[in-house]
């Protein structure tokens, strides 16, 4: 697969009298640019490029595993069905014994892990871990998600309670896992969350910095795993799995916001960057720059720039526009 062109921006955008900055603390990446709007608005830029390359890539429809997936690989099986988006194959992690996971060779600062999810009845009925070795084991990790009891934990001196929607038995969901600037100060982990039987993001979770075991501020990610080890999972199944690392763009074209307005009378925002054409742009927004939810998305045309405007009330509003890969 190609590598992935990927640049990523943020508008935050509020009524006078809001506080801009708060919650905003986001990573040494971005570049942080404010101008003064009109009725006294306050516009945040972050932006940065970025490109990916692939660690694993598998729609789980041929008659084995893919090879990006690094051993042990155990009582995992590709099953024939209804897989997500109608698709007739998808892989199911077992009970008891259940892993599959890879290794990041060499270690990964920034990283994604993008797949659909479909949990079955039972007590922990999904597990991911992200661990600092490079080695795909059941324990030791840095990262310990599961989902238990209709609610997302994370593992960080005892269960730590998620605020993402509880997922329903034997409905596919989009996950995605984002993991941010491991091996510097400030490792962080985001997660992003579908409607049941949908494709785009409507929850979210940012800025996580619940870990478990090692420090992911001194050490880079080793490897990932799913598990059904613990917790007398029944187990679960998996679909369109893309793991992808991410690394800056050396001397590659930023992404600039090139204008934003907003109309007190109407209740409207409006926000431009420059685009390149055939490009797809997805558009989220935020109220509290914790919860996210796509707004839209936009393939820019022959134009050099793109517009996408939204209603919206006083108060605090942020944007994000991200020109993610199809995973």
């Amino acid at each position: 697969m190609d590598d992935h062109k990927r640049t990523e921006m943020l508008f935050s955008l509020m009524s006078f009298g809001i506080d801009p900055f708060r919650g905003s603390d986001y990573s040494s990446r971005t570049v942080r640019s404010p101008l003064l709007l009109p009725q006294s608005a306050l516009a945040i830029l972050f932006c940065g490029s970025l490109i990916s390359a692939p660690i694993v890539v598998d729609d789980f429809e041929y008659i084995v595993l893919s090879n990006d997936w690094d051993n042990p690989v155990v009582n995992t099986d590709l099953e024939s069905g209804v897989g997500a988006q109608g698709s007739p194959k998808f892989a199911r992690v077992k009970p008891a014994t259940g892993i599959l996971g890879a290794i990041f060779e060499g270690g990964a600062s920034d990283f994604f892990v993008d797949c659909f999810l479909r949990i079955h009845p039972g007590e922990r009925q999904f597990n991911f871990m992200v661990m600092t070795g490079e080695e795909v084991v059941y324990e030791g990790a840095t990262i310990n998600l599961r989902h238990q009891g209709d609610t997302w934990w994370a593992y960080s001196g005892g269960w730590q309670e998620l605020s993402l929607p509880g997922l329903a038995v034997d409905v596919w969901y989009h996950l995605r896992i984002t993991c941010n600037g491991w091996g510097a100060s400030g490792a962080s982990y985001d997660l992003e969350l579908s409607d049941a039987g949908g494709t785009e993001f409507t929850s979210s979770v940012m800025d996580l910095g619940l870990f478990e075991d090692g420090d992911p501020s001194a050490t880079t990610a080793g490897a990932f795993s799913f598990s059904a080890h613990w917790g007398n999972s029944p187990g679960f199944d998996l679909d369109n799995v893309t793991v992808e690392t991410i690394e800056p763009v050396v001397g590659g074209p930023p992404l600039v916001i090139t204008n934003l307005e907003y109309d007190p009378a109407a209740l409207t925002s409006a926000i431009s960057w420059n685009a390149v054409p055939g490009t797809r742009y997805f558009v989220y927004a935020s109220s509290d720059l914790v919860n996210w939810e796509e707004i839209g998305m936009r393939i820019a045309s022959g134009s050099e720039e793109t517009l996408m405007e939204e209603e919206v009330s006083a108060g605090f509003r942020s944007y994000r526009v991200q020109d993610y890969p199809e995973p």
